[in-house]
Order: C-alpha cells, then structure tokens, then sequence
C-alpha cells in the first residue's frame, strides 16, 4: 500500500540508505534495529587528539613520559614489577610523574590495541598438559594484571615483537594515550596504558607458532 512504501521510505532514511528487500512494504519501524557505529580514528587523528590532551602536561610529567619512552623503560617495569630493585638513575618521583600524565589522558573511542611478549607474563596463570607444554587454552576466562606501565600500539604491523601477541579491546574514556610527541620511536605508534591495568583473557587462536591472546581491558 502507499503508506507501506511511505513507511519503507522513511526507513531507509534513517539508517542512511535503503532497505534491501524483496518485499519494503513489509517492513514498519518496530522491525528495524538501526546500528549506529562509533567513529573510527586514523593512527594520525589518534596522534593530533592526545596531543592536545598533552598540552595540560607539566615539565616534569612530560620528561617523565620521555624518560619512559626510551631505553630507561626496563628500569621503571622491572622495578614495578618486583624483579629488581635498581631504578638506575630515574627516581621515584619519575613514576609518579608518568602516573599523572596518564590521568590527563583518555581513550576518545572503543580501540583495538597490540602488543607482543613471550609467555612469561603468563607463567603463573597458565596451566600445562601433562607433556610439560603450556595449555594455552587454561587461560580463557582468567584474569591478568600488570603492575608496570602497559605499552602497546595502535597498529598491528607495529607491534612489539614477541611469540605471544596481545589484541586488546580497550573500552572508550580508559586511561592513557598516545606518546609519539615525546618518544625516541615515534614509528611504534605506542599508546600507553596505566600500571596495574587488569585484562580478561576472552579467547585465544594459534598462527603458526605464535599464540594471539584476545583480551578485555577491564579497569
């Protein structure tokens, strides 16, 4: 009928084009479940908006960050993680520093980030079948945290190197960004997340030898 068609019509309108079907008159609203996707940022619009974000840096978390980016990295994680008690010459206050650069920032949109480890972040979770190998699979439904600073990048291709690749879904509004203004890698593309940042492990696939950990930062 001529108000079927009308309300087809106005269908289509609403979720950008028009509704496939054999038969559009059939359609009313009540049917329609229209998805509204959130926006997609480029590794260059990621960039350009925590840099402004970085604008409210101090002096001293801005050479925090820096310090952070560079070699200097394991000192900090290593210390954070009780495996050495040796900051070399960063001071405690540098930590702190990077605590509250990281409050300043937060994610714009629901992300996918990367990184890459070996398996011993893993070790105390993870179970092992009776050959001795590890039962990546024990891993799903656990959850797993951090107590250094998380680096990871936006782009796959960039991301560090390791047997274990982590792809973790970060919610919009978590903690950390993007530190190519003050990184001596810019090309990493690394956005960092907070320490003691805590992730549940949702599933895993294997790629040849490498093992893919499918994650959710959840706080």
């Amino acid at each position: 009928s001529e108000e079927d068609a009308q309300t087809a019509n106005f269908i289509g309108n609403i979720v950008g084009g028009y509704v496939t079907s054999s038969a559009a008159s059939k359609f009313s609203l009540n049917k329609v479940k229209v998805d509204v996707e959130a926006p997609k940022y480029s590794t260059k619009e990621l960039d350009a908006y925590f840099r402004k974000s970085q604008q409210s840096f101090t002096n001293a978390e801005a050479e925090g960050v820096r310090i952070y980016t560079s070699n200097d990295y394991t000192y900090i994680n290593n210390y954070l993680r009780g495996f050495s008690d040796d900051l070399g010459h960063i001071s405690t206050s540098t930590i702190s520093d990077i605590d509250s650069a990281l409050s300043k920032m937060e994610l714009p949109a629901d992300l996918t980030l990367y990184r890459g480890t070996d398996s011993a972040p893993f070790m105390n979770i993870v179970d092992k079948n009776f050959n001795g190998t590890l039962d990546w699979n024990s891993l799903v439904g656990k959850t797993f945290e951090d107590r250094a600073f998380v680096s990871t990048s936006v782009e796959r291709e960039t991301a560090f190197k390791g047997e274990v690749r982590w792809e973790i879904n970060a919610p919009k509004g978590s903690k950390g960004g993007m530190v190519n203004t003050f990184s001596m890698f810019p090309n990493e593309n690394e956005l960092l997340l907070p320490r003691n940042s805590k992730f549940l492990i949702k599933g895993i696939d294997k790629v040849d030898n490498n093992i893919i950990l499918k994650m959710d930062l959840i706080e």
